[in-house]
């Protein structure tokens, strides 16, 4: 990796770090909200933030960052790769790690710009460091590597739900908790469908092991995000303007608004069922009957593949069907396709305490029209 020395990370002691430590100075508040406090209090492989805009998480994650970087690895010390959606954030990420090392007065070396070698040689990854005396480093990337083998330490996928095949992002991620990695994940939603949102649903589900944090807009207000936007701004904190404050916010996100700061995810690309509470309804016990013919085969004589339609339909479909209790109401539904996709078939049976259940499936694959009516 080449890299080039951008800007020194002074070793003088900040008037910040006294606030940090000391934290009851006269009129000068907590530096982390309680929110943010609360994420990082989380010790967990993985941990899942879905968040409102705006909130301050990744600043408070990058000081947790820092901590665990500058530690001995006898401390619990790791490296820390952080993954941003693109170079503002990962740049806006690199400054407020440097920021916080000055306010910890740690000892650390200069930010420095270099080039991390991707899988694919058309792909070069821009990268932002802070080394430290420990030994271990921040590595700020500027797009999602193609994979993450041989690395060790602790994952920050910021903004997940944006990410390009985050689904494939995580599996590289994954795999260092191993060797007692971890991987954080913060965002805010992007639809029902989204792998992000996904990732919460299976852990609610018990599907997948992980911790799961959650903070709203107006979460973060009760907290105090209101008080430290005026001490930003170096304006009074004005608690009959709170309000109106607040309401100003979701006026500027509209529609949107339930999604970018309530925590929840839009409807996306057409489905209504999120991906969990479909697998949280199905049975492992439905039997699945498959047929699926290779390319050409429509080319074969009709009267040939009838006939192997019929053979199949004995062998395959009759006994299910002899199975089907006398007397029972019973339904069927299609979903019909060619090649690309299959073609499936529901019956659906009514029992006596009208409940419906699916005595099997049928799916087809690149099996011709008047096969599959013959079928049907």
């Amino acid at each position: 990796m080449t890299a080039v020395k951008r800007s020194a990370i002074p070793h003088e002691r900040s008037p910040l770090a006294d606030i940090i430590s000391v934290g009851n100075v006269v009129d000068v508040p907590t530096v982390l909200l309680s929110y943010q406090k609360n994420w990082i209090g989380i010790r967990a492989p993985l941990k899942v933030g879905e968040k409102s805009r705006r909130i301050g998480l990744t600043w408070a994650e990058a000081a947790d960052n820092v901590l665990v970087a500058a530690s001995e690895k006898r401390a619990g010390g790791q490296t820390v790769y952080y993954l941003g959606y693109n170079q503002d954030m990962t740049v806006e990420y690199i400054q407020a790690c440097a920021m916080w090392a000055r306010a910890f007065n740690y000892a650390a070396g200069e930010i420095e710009e270099g080039i991390w070698p991707d899988e694919d040689p058309d792909k070069h990854i821009k990268t932002y460091t802070i080394v430290f005396p420990s030994g271990h480093r921040i590595v700020a990337l500027t797009s999602r590597p193609s994979n993450l083998r041989g690395r060790q330490g602790v994952v920050v996928i910021d903004e997940a739900a944006f990410h390009q095949d985050l689904a494939e992002l995580l599996k590289a991620a994954l795999a260092l908790l191993i060797w007692g990695g971890e991987v954080h994940v913060i965002s805010t939603h992007d639809g029902t469908e989204n792998p992000f949102n996904e990732l919460i649903e299976e852990i609610r589900a018990g599907k997948r092991k992980g911790a799961l944090f959650r903070c709203t807009f107006r979460e973060a207000v009760e907290d105090g995000l209101y008080d430290r936007v005026c001490l930003r701004k170096g304006i009074p904190a004005v608690e009959s303007e709170r309000d109106a404050w607040v309401q100003d916010v979701y006026d500027f996100y509209g529609d949107a608004a339930s999604e970018e700061l309530d925590c929840v995810p839009s409807q996306g690309g057409g489905a209504y069922f999120s991906l969990a509470l479909i697998e949280s309804r199905t049975s492992r016990d439905v039997p699945v009957v498959r047929l699926k013919y290779p390319q050409g085969y429509e080319t074969i004589p009709e009267h040939l593949r009838l006939a192997e339609s019929q053979e199949w339909c004995e062998r395959e479909l009759l006994p299910l069907l002899s199975a089907i209790p006398s007397g029972l109401q019973s339904f069927y539904g299609m979903d019909f396709a060619r090649s690309g996709d299959l073609s499936v078939i529901w019956p659906l049976l009514k029992e006596q305490d009208l409940r419906k259940r699916a005595p099997f499936v049928v799916e087809l694959r690149n099996v011709p029209f008047k096969q599959q009516e013959f079928i049907l």
